[in-house]
């Protein structure tokens, strides 16, 4: 099964857990090696699919507005194996190009 994002689509928090509400939103995902940072557009039975993935190298502290040290991947979009998936949110940080 593979779940997409569609702009107009109304949430149900009632009906998914886990990172299926997150669809859309802006996510920091950390895995075993590297943290990566996108926005969630699409989720298979494997994998999850990011829009504007950036690599996270340093966070920094979490209270900041932006990561200490991120860089795109430029590239449209990225695919992580869910296997890799240690954890996953929403923080308030992001790269410096994005509040501009």
């Amino acid at each position: 099964m593979v779940k997409k994002y569609i702009e107009n689509e109304v949430e149900n928090k009632n009906e998914e857990s886990g990172i299926t509400p997150l669809i859309g939103k802006n996510i920091t995902v950390f895995c075993c090696r590297f943290f990566y940072y996108g926005q969630l557009i699409e989720e298979g039975e494997n994998y999850i699919k990011l829009r504007n993935p950036h690599i996270v190298y340093r966070t920094g502290n979490h209270a900041e507005d932006t990561f200490e040290r991120v860089e795109s991947m430029e590239v449209e979009t990225w695919n992580i194996m869910k296997q890799s998936i240690e954890s996953f949110g929403v923080l308030k940080s992001k790269p410096k190009t994005e509040l501009q």
